[in-house]
């Protein structure tokens, strides 16, 4: 059962911003990997609770390193969200580095991708606490991808960007969202993939939250909002 009250609405202008638009609500609740745990009724969804700090390992090479902190530096000032880098392991909450092991393409039980695909050569992982709050996390990436340095770059922001909130990948995404498996890289952000992490943070649940938590926020925009 969900018992999450509705935010209190601060500034009208961030809420109509971020669930106002019709067209985004509906690719940012596809967005949104909402799960069905074990033994749970209702899927739902996480999101980070603390500060994501950041460690590149000296594994990955030193150009892709610099291209990866200055293309995420990019998100700042969104409410409830703040990502950081650290020089030092000890002090990171997130760790990125090349694979021990071998991390194969994706493979479907009819296909199997090569290693262009978004989802082959590198993982994630995400730890969450007592309440359901992400507070950890390790991204990896196969060695035999580090040929070619636009790949790894491209995967390393795509997998990272989907850990952030997270996220899944949506077949009909613009080209220039992380989220497309077409995803044509760039040296910018997204002003979409921004909005969705502005959404996604806009209220930090005190467990996890469900669709009906959006769907309560959408129906209360269409009344409260003048977006055109």
């Amino acid at each position: 059962m969900n018992v999450n009250k509705a935010p209190i609405i601060e500034d009208l202008d961030k809420f109509c911003d971020c669930f106002g638009y019709e067209d985004f609500n509906i690719k940012y609740l596809i967005a949104v990997d909402f799960r069905l745990p074990k033994n749970k009724r209702i899927a739902q969804a996480l999101q980070w609770n603390s500060d994501i700090l950041v460690y590149l390992d000296k594994s990955i090479p030193k150009k892709t390193r610099k291209r990866f902190v200055n293309f995420f530096k990019q998100i700042n000032g969104i409410n409830n969200f703040r990502i950081a880098f650290s020089k030092k392991l000890k002090n990171a909450n997130y760790l990125i580095r090349v694979s021990d092991s071998t991390i194969p393409n994706k493979k479907t039980k009819t296909k199997e991708y090569d290693e262009y695909h978004p989802f082959s050569k590198v993982t994630y992982n995400l730890l969450n606490d007592n309440n359901d709050k992400l507070y950890a996390g390790i991204l990896e990436i196969d060695k035999s991808v580090l040929h070619n340095d636009s790949l790894t770059l491209k995967k390393l922001k795509q997998m990272f960007f989907m850990s952030l909130g997270a996220f899944v990948m949506i077949t009909y995404m613009p080209y220039e969202s992380l989220l497309s498996p077409t995803y044509e890289s760039s040296e910018k952000i997204s002003e979409l993939d921004l909005k969705l992490l502005r959404t996604h943070y806009y209220y930090i649940y005190p467990g996890v939250f469900h669709r009906a938590d959006i769907l309560k926020l959408r129906e209360q925009a269409k009344l409260i909002c003048n977006n055109d």
